[in-house]
Parts: C-alpha cells; structure tokens; sequence
C-alpha cells in the first residue's frame, strides 16, 4: 500500500478513536455538518467586511449593521423558540412506533402534522409583527430618514417562516441543513462583490442579505416538502394558541438573549455615535466565530439528550460530564487565538489598524472559554424541557447586561458594551448551573423518600 494511503488510513483510525472517547455517541459527525454552514456564516462576512468598508464607509456600514439588530428582534418573534423546540419535539417523534402513518394511503403523521402547525403559528406571528417593526422604525427620526435599510432587512422575517431549520436539525439531517445556508452565505457574497461598487449601491447590502436568505429558505420549505409528501393545512386557532403557550418560556427568554446581543448597537447609536456602531459591528464578526460553534453545538446537542424514560437526567449528566474535558480545552484554545490572532483579523476586517477596537477586543479574550462551558447546562435544560427556568435564567442575564450597558455608557461609552456583555454571559452560565443543582438535588431527595 503506497505511503500516502497507509497515512489516510491511519489518520482515520485516529479521528475515529478520538470521537469515540472525547465525543460520545458520534458526536462529532453531526457537530462537523452543521459547523461547516455555522463556520462560512462567519468567515463570509469576514470576507465581505472589509470591501464594504471601503466602497460604502464605515456609517453606512453602521447602518447596515443596525438595522439587522432590529429586525433580529423580529426573527426572534417569529421564530419563537421553534427552532430548540421544534427540533426536541421531531427527535422525540422520530423514535415512535405509534406516529408511523401509511405512506402507501397519504396518511399524515403526527410530525406531519407538527410541521403544519409550526408553519401556520408562524404565519401568524409574522402577520403582528411586521406592522409593529415599521411602527417603531418610522417613530425614530433618525431611523425613519434610513427606513430602506430597514425595510430590505425585513426580508429575513419571512425566510424565518420558511427555513424549515428546526425539521431538519430533528431529523438530524444537519449536512442538508449546511448545504442550504451555506448557500445562501455564498449568494451574498456573490451579490456583494458583483453589483456593489460605490456608496450609492449601499442600500443593495440588506436587499443582497435579505434576498437570497429569502430565495434559499423558500428553495428548501419546497424540498423538504416535496421529498417527505408533507400536506399543509390549518391546524386550529386552538393548536396555535396552545403552541405559542407551551412556547412561551423558550421565546421570553430568547426574546431576552436577542435583546441584550443585539441592543448594544440601538444603544451605540442612540448614545455614543455611528463610528462606534461600524466598529463594534467589525468585532461582532470576529465573535460571531465562537457564538456560531457553541450555537452549533447545542443545537446538535438537544436532539440527544431529549431522552424519555425516568432516569432522562441522569443519563444526560454523565454524558455531559464526558464532553466537559474537550469543551473546556476548546474553550481555552479560541481564548488563545483570540488573543494573538485577533488584532490581524480586525486589521484585516477594517482595512487599516484600529487601536481602540483592539483594545476592545483584548478584553473579550475569555468569551470563547465562557461560551464554550455555558453550551452545556443550556443544553441540558432545554432537552429536559426545563424551559420555563431556561427562559427565566436568559431574562436575568439579559437584564443584568443591559442594565449595566445603560448605567456605563454615559461614562466610558463603547467600554460598557465590553462589560455588559461579560458580566451577562457569566451570569447566565451561572445561574444555569445553579438551576441544574437544584433540579438534581430534588430528584436526589424523591428518589430516597
């Protein structure tokens, strides 16, 4: 056997042993597909970013960047928490003999049946809050003065609504999932480097981004439901009512973590000044990196630790405490390269040195180690459908941030987004693991009565 082959056998065997010992139960296949597509959302930008700056400038940049904050909070509306959720409720049903309907016939199971109810919840929720982000929009002068910005960007609220993310991810077809959002990364940079070529293109940058985030959404709403007989119908207004109460908890506390991610800028803006909007937007793409791989990894967590039988939660700890040693290493190894490899990234974003964004950035250097351990009682939370303390825990550190972001700015200005945003993470990791305590210490004290 020639060297090179026996060198790619070996290397498998290898990566096959460590899955096996670092990441239980095949993790790191699934971990792999739906990094691949969480990776290019972030390394896209990067290449994106610094193009932009300079054809369109660091205000309409700025602009740019705000008004995705804002209609993030529509996302969020429309999605509410359908995308964790959702996922828990197909991977449960993926195992049930009972919900097997008769292909041969036409008839719908019962996640067929989910599917349409999820699908029309939304519609309805897209119908509210599209009129009320125009009405808060055209209220601010400022705003109103750049109300296309907003208004192209709104075309993620419907790509929300078609993006069947959460079917897929409970169907653990995550490499199809990375396929399709890979391409829509793909068809914004095309469009980008294609038709923008002076600051009078600059309103093409959320029609671009909207665009083919909508066109890609739709392309795999009409695959999955081509390729799995999915019939629609209207599910009941009771249906709907009962799925956004059960949703509730999940959606307040997103609601809650989009509110403190995304109104650094709303408040940069209204307080400090657009030139501090385009550069924390810049840094926000650098630690866009390590949220897209804990985001990656509990999405592919939940699915598998959504277990159903009596002793669900002890199973899922002594898997958790399996993953602690590799998180907690790859937490450490992107604090480190946060570090050294920052400041040439931002340069690079920028397109020249930026001394007080560097700064900025040094201080973030324990991020990645903090959302690396805090993948790991959230997750366990959510697939113990502890939703209702998950949610409570999000509005705490949410709260906790924004109310330290609004007390600082007046003094050091875009410092207090720095610390806000840390003391927020650290307080929700906490707080997630004292709720795990206490969840498992009344468990404890059942058993032995």
């Amino acid at each position: 056997m020639p060297l090179g082959c026996r060198l790619h056998v070996y290397l498998c065997r290898v990566l096959n042993q460590t899955n096996k010992r670092l990441f239980p139960g095949g993790l790191t296949g699934d971990l792999l597909s739906l990094g691949t597509v969480q990776a290019l959302s972030a390394l896209l930008p990067l290449a994106t970013v610094p193009y932009l700056l300079r054809v369109v400038g660091l205000e309409a940049f700025g602009w740019y960047n705000l008004s995705l904050a804002v209609m993030n909070f529509g996302v969020a509306w429309v999605d509410f928490g359908f995308t964790l959720t959702g996922s828990r409720d197909k991977s449960a049903l993926n195992g049930d003999p009972t919900t097997a309907g008769d292909p041969a016939v036409g008839n719908p199971t019962a996640a067929k049946v989910l599917f349409s109810n999820y699908f029309f919840t939304q519609l309805l929720l897209l119908g509210i809050g599209l009129p009320l982000l125009f009405l808060l929009v055209m209220s601010i002068p400022t705003w109103r003065e750049h109300a296309l910005f907003f208004l192209s960007s709104a075309l993620l609220l419907p790509a929300q609504v078609l993006m069947p993310a959460w079917w897929l991810q409970g169907s653990r077809q995550f490499a199809l999932l990375a396929r399709w959002q890979v391409l829509g990364r793909l068809l914004f940079a095309v469009g980008v480097f294609s038709c923008i070529d002076s600051k009078e293109d600059q309103l093409l940058i959320p029609l671009l981004n909207g665009g083919s985030t909508l066109l890609v959404a739709f392309a795999a709403f009409f695959q999955v439901r081509s390729v799995e007989k999915i019939p629609l119908g209207w599910p009941g207004w009771g249906s709907c009512m009962g799925l956004l109460r059960m949703n509730r908890p999940v959606f307040l506390g997103g609601l809650s973590s989009a509110l403190f991610a995304h109104s650094t800028l709303i408040i940069l803006e209204l307080f400090v000044g657009a030139r501090w909007v385009g550069i924390v937007s810049a840094l926000e793409k650098i630690i866009l990196v390590f949220r897209m791989a804990a985001s990656s990894l509990q999405q592919v967590l939940i699915p598998r630790l959504s277990a159903q039988d009596p002793e669900a939660m002890t199973k899922a700890v002594a898997y958790l405490r399996k993953m602690t040693l590799p998180l907690t290493l790859g937490g450490v190894g992107g604090s480190v390269m946060l570090w050294y490899m920052g400041p040439q990234i931002l340069t690079l974003v920028a397109g020249s040195p930026q001394p007080d964004a560097e700064a900025l950035l040094r201080c973030l250097v324990l991020l990645p180690l903090i959302l690396a351990i805090g993948v790991l009682p959230s997750s366990l939370l959510l697939a113990t459908k502890h939703n209702r303390l998950f949610g409570r825990n999000l509005m705490v550190a949410a709260a906790g941030g924004v109310g330290i972001h609004l007390l600082l700015v007046f003094y050091i200005g875009a410092w207090a987004t720095i610390t806000s945003l840390l003391t927020a993470e650290l307080l929700l990791v906490c707080k997630n693991v004292a709720s795990l305590k206490q969840i498992l210490g009344n468990q404890t004290r059942t058993t032995r009565s």
